[in-house]
């Protein structure tokens, strides 16, 4: 839609590989990513990270968590 996604072996922060995200397009609604749901355990603690390299002025980027009961649908505010 709006992105290219390739595996980038020069630039990366730990391992061998990195995700290279090329925006096509400028409209933000076609370059969201979203991953898969996983189950939580309460009492557990769990660590969300990401490490971006941002090499355009007009980019951005952000990590967003978002908690939800058990079968409930995915908000839109954040």
């Amino acid at each position: 839609m709006g992105t290219i996604v390739s595996q980038e072996g020069t630039i990366v922060h730990a391992g061998s590989f990195s995700a290279h995200v090329k925006c096509t397009t400028e409209n933000q609604a076609n370059t969201d990513f979203q991953h898969d749901t996983i189950t939580v355990v309460g009492g557990e603690s769990y660590t969300f990270s990401a490490w971006f390299l941002d090499n355009d002025d007009a980019g951005r980027a952000r990590l967003v968590v978002w908690w939800g009961a058990g079968g409930s649908a995915y908000g839109t505010t954040y």
